[in-house]
């Protein structure tokens, strides 16, 4: 059985017996996931580089899910023209990758004659921008397709476009198929220091220096999320080319029981602050609310845990909106940092330092929307740097679609428990998991090695319990497929073992 860890060990050398990439990710969060995958169709040696134990943990984990229509950024930015080539990618992407997507559509609500303009004006900035399908209506009408919104609603601006995904399960699939397709990916692994060639020498690399070894690479690609800043420190003698400030987003999730609760995305009328709290439908049926925006101090950029206040101030916003909202029936709350940069546009260009080190940071909202056309941008970028491109003759798209026992046909259901079994076993009740399911994504090629890498790939512990029942039969499953003790079993990150003898030691 596998075992969980990974070691990185020499395939192609230089001179000097490094592992040597055409193009090495650092960061396997939503933009370094697409970006691995198309570089996969290539026959270019491409290796991802995480700092954490498993995939998209940072701002990819834990976001608002929308695929936005496009109507907000600023005309003529990066922003603006990203969102919406990114957009119009997503549902091909779905099928290709085998990922939920939903299209439900938004409204974003005006509650003042100020907001009314602000409308007015989203819908100007939407058209300049290239967005189809915006159109303004009454509050009427608006309530007529959503009548929980509230009767202070003057007007909206409907979006046909916005969508939803669970942003993990991209993050995850891009990288199951890039890794099918020869990218090596690195977990646990983070980059302490870079040694960059001399400008011009077509055969020098960078020397990065990892905590599990020595890597070297053609072309590094800063997809460091929060911490992108400090990364490109490490290549221009400590001092950061640009700063990344981060910011908190506090959420809570509504059971299923509120789902009728909002059909579409509904926003608020944005601020100088971002787009406000918004009432999310999500692709599983339960209702998000969230989030707030907390500026936090660099030392502070992994600090997730909610606060009283923050959720607070969520509540409170959100009821603006839609009045009745029934928190009563929250499940889970969470937070998610995201990167905001002090420049106001994403930063994706070459470093100042080296041509051949590339940014992509400052990825804030819409980032996820925009991440298909960043992933292309990076993709061209990268072809300037690399003088020898082929593509892959064996490439193949997409990956195993993944079996979702409580969404099939009973006779479909009943012909997988013939072939196996373990398909009968329900681990968790809450989401109609099975075990076969729970064995499928651990031994995939980018496999859950967590309770929470379970979580996110296939749903036990995401329903009305949270995992109060099926958590310690996900830990067993866990110990007996990867062949370690339950003792070594992590939540989430390295030393969040679920098993523990008296006095804390471990059994």
């Amino acid at each position: 059985m596998n075992s969980g860890k990974r070691s990185i060990k020499p395939e192609t050398t230089d001179n000097s017996g490094d592992t040597l990439y055409d193009v090495v990710i650092v960061g396997a969060g939503i933009v370094g996931a697409f970006l691995a995958y198309e570089l996969s169709k290539t026959c270019w040696k491409v290796a991802v580089v995480e700092k954490e134990p498993d995939v998209a943990l940072g701002a990819t984990k834990a976001n608002s899910g929308i695929i936005h229509a496009g109507y907000d950024p600023e005309p003529g930015t990066l922003k603006a023209r990203l969102n919406v080539e990114g957009s119009r990618l997503y549902e091909g992407l779905s099928r290709e990758l085998s990922f939920g997507y939903k299209k439900t559509g938004s409204f974003v609500v005006a509650l003042t004659e100020e907001e009314e303009h602000a409308l007015t004006g989203l819908m100007e900035r939407g058209h300049k921008n290239g967005v189809e399908g915006i159109e303004l209506l009454s509050g009427a009408e608006a309530r007529s397709l959503e009548p929980s919104l509230t009767k202070k609603a003057l007007s909206v601006l409907m979006a046909k476009s916005t969508a939803v995904v669970d942003p993990w399960e991209v993050a995850i699939a891009a990288l199951e198929s890039a890794v099918d397709n020869g990218v090596r990916l690195w977990l646990n692994t983070c980059v302490t220091g870079v040694s960059s060639p001399v400008p011009g020498s077509p055969e020098a690399h960078f020397e990065l220096e990892t905590t599990q070894g020595r890597l070297a690479a053609k072309v590094v690609v800063n997809a460091a999320g929060v911490h992108a800043g400090e990364l490109s420190a490490l290549l221009s003698g400590g001092k950061a080319e640009f700063e990344i400030i981060p910011r908190r987003g506090q959420y809570f999730v509504l059971d299923k029981a509120a789902g009728p609760l909002v059909k579409r995305v509904i926003y608020p009328a944005p601020s100088t602050m971002g787009k406000g709290v918004l009432v999310i439908p999500t692709l599983h049926g339960n209702i998000m609310v969230g989030p707030d925006n907390e500026t936090l101090t660099a030392e502070e950029a992994e600090s997730v845990q909610t606060t009283a206040g923050g959720l607070a101030y969520v509540r409170d916003r959100a009821e603006l909106i839609i009045p009745g909202i029934p928190f009563h029936l929250g499940i889970a709350n969470f937070s998610g940092i995201r990167a905001e940069p002090t420049e106001k546009d994403f930063i994706i260009r070459a470093s100042e330092s080296h041509p051949r080190w590339i940014h992509a940071a400052g990825i804030k909202s819409p980032g996820l929307s925009a991440a298909p056309a960043i992933a292309d941008r990076l993709f061209s970028l990268i072809r300037e740097c690399l003088s020898l491109y082929s593509l892959k003759p064996d490439f193949r798209p997409g990956r195993r679609p993944r079996p979702v026992l409580s969404e099939l046909p009973p006779e479909r259901r009943r012909q997988l428990i013939a072939e196996n079994p373990m398909f009968s076993h329900i681990v968790c009740r809450c989401e109609m998991v099975s075990e076969a399911e729970v064995v499928d994504c651990i031994h995939r090629s980018v496999g859950a090695r967590t309770l929470n890498g379970v979580k996110r790939r296939v749903r036990p512990g995401g329903g009305r319990c949270q995992g109060g029942f099926c958590a310690p039969r996900i830990l067993e499953i866990l110990s007996r497929e990867l062949g370690i003790p339950e003792t070594e079993v992590c939540l989430e990150h390295l030393g969040s073992k679920m098993v523990f003898r008296k006095g804390g030691t471990s059994l």
